[in-house]
């Protein structure tokens, strides 16, 4: 996706520089599963579905352990989100073009207005030479 192909391209430009910096990552499709969105497909896909639903959740809690409170700024991300009109409304009338409230059926969209944020955080260090 574009956004793993943005988060690669950063960390490739990060450890480049000759200084220390602290990556704080936003888990933009780590919500697309289960218990966040609905379950849908056949037995064996749900097998698999669960599986990767359980590794998932060992991945939440080990890395995103940093916690925002946003509460109180929900109309103001709601406004920014708004910014990227081709993901948040169908521009022109076509059943292929979708948008983020067509993801699981609003579901999906629905994670990004939780009360707290997750972030994993972790650190690259610059090695003298």
């Amino acid at each position: 996706s574009d956004h793993n192909a943005t988060n690669e391209i950063v960390i490739a430009a990060l450890k480049t520089i000759k200084f220390d910096v602290t990556v704080y990552e936003y888990p933009i499709w780590f919500w697309n599963h289960w218990p966040w969105t609905r379950v849908e497909g056949s037995k064996p896909n749900l097998v698999c579905f669960f599986k990767k639903t359980i590794m998932s959740g060992f991945r939440l809690l080990n890395d995103f352990r940093l916690s925002v409170y946003i509460g109180d700024v929900f109309d103001i991300k709601r406004t920014a989100l708004d910014q990227h009109q081709s993901q948040m409304k169908q521009l022109i009338p076509h059943p292929r073009w979708l948008t983020l409230k067509d993801v699981s059926e609003g579901e999906f969209l629905d994670c990004f207005f939780q009360n707290y944020e997750l972030f994993r955080r972790y650190s690259l260090t610059h090695n003298s030479e």
